[in-house]
């Protein structure tokens, strides 16, 4: 059985496609609905899910955030298999039933995940698109799969027990960055799928959209022990493809995004990247420009000069 746990909080706009599209899936479910002390009609709304069709449970809790409900949740499955979908958001039909075929056909996945759909309907749309792999060295799931990229609780489909002990971090940000390497930790193979699709939909409001120097502290503190381990070790093998430069410009980013924010000095550790063939052009400049001035001459610049900011952030 899968269980499929659903935070709701303040979503009674979305909250009956959520569910019309997770109770279509063609599989052995049953539905978690964990009120978060949402203040509109989603508490009404759950309870009335739950009187209309036996799969779905509904739990009531007084506000706590995206990372207690989820945890919540997790405690109470009864599945063997658990995934995660938020409630503004919604899948595409047939999504689970392969997916849960693919598992029954290869037990010794412990992490299955497949594709999604970002911010359709909008200018930022964006569509992950994988394929079918697996992954044995979770190092080689994280660099070569890029999953740091799309690194995201909802489009997965996990064995219940990798959760035994694991938790989403309460109280934080961007808590998904600092679960899913937690859990890959703990699984012995993970897979990535070509069927299946997650809708995840624009939230202009979203905490992660108006983040700050604090917020942006927690994703770079999720990214930083990985970082280092990865670096401790046989980095140029992991290098070969490029894999690792991609994923260290990355948390580069965020490091200078957080030193914009907040003035503070670089915390992460030095590598010397390549540039990765294919990369923009703008990319590549503002690397040039790192190696050439240093890090926190490059800040300093971007900081004296909005105009060069907006070009080359």
């Amino acid at each position: 059985m899968l269980s499929i746990i659903i935070p709701v909080y303040k979503t009674e706009a979305t909250l009956e496609r959520c569910l019309m599209s997770v109770l279509r899936q063609q599989v052995d479910m049953e539905v978690i609905l964990v009120d978060d002390g949402s203040p509109d009609r989603c508490p009404q709304l759950c309870d009335e899910w739950y009187r209309r069709d036996p799969r779905v449970r509904t739990i009531h809790q007084a506000n706590k955030g995206l990372s207690a409900a989820r945890n919540t949740g997790i405690e109470q499955a009864r599945g063997e298999y658990l995934t995660f979908v938020d409630s503004d958001d919604y899948l595409s039909a047939d999504t689970y039933e392969p997916l849960m075929h693919t598992l029954a056909q290869h037990p010794e996945y412990d992490i299955l995940e497949f594709g999604v759909v970002k911010f359709e309907n909008s200018n930022e749309r964006q569509d992950i698109i994988l394929a079918d792999r697996v992954y044995h060295n979770r190092m080689d799931y994280w660099l070569r799969a890029r999953a740091y990229d799309h690194s995201y609780a909802w489009n997965k489909i996990y064995r219940r027990w990798i959760f035994d002990h694991v938790r989403f971090p309460e109280g934080r940000v961007f808590e998904d960055v600092q679960t899913l390497p937690l859990l890959v930790r703990q699984a012995q193979c993970v897979a990535t799928a070509s069927s299946g699709c997650y809708h995840y939909t624009l939230n202009k409001n979203g905490i992660t959209r108006r983040a700050g120097a604090k917020e942006v502290a927690q994703l770079l503190e999720a990214h930083l022990p990985l970082l280092q381990e990865i670096l401790r070790g046989d980095a140029r093998a992991l290098d070969a493809d490029g894999d690792l430069s991609r994923y260290y410009l990355m948390v580069l980013n965020i490091q200078i995004t957080y030193m914009l924010l907040s003035g503070k000095a670089p915390e992460i550790p030095h590598y010397a990247f390549r540039i990765p063939f294919g990369l923009p052009l703008r990319t590549r400049l503002k690397d040039w420009c790192i190696r050439l001035f240093g890090l926190k001459t490059y800040v300093r610049l971007l900081r004296m000069m909005p105009l060069v900011q907006r070009r080359l952030s």
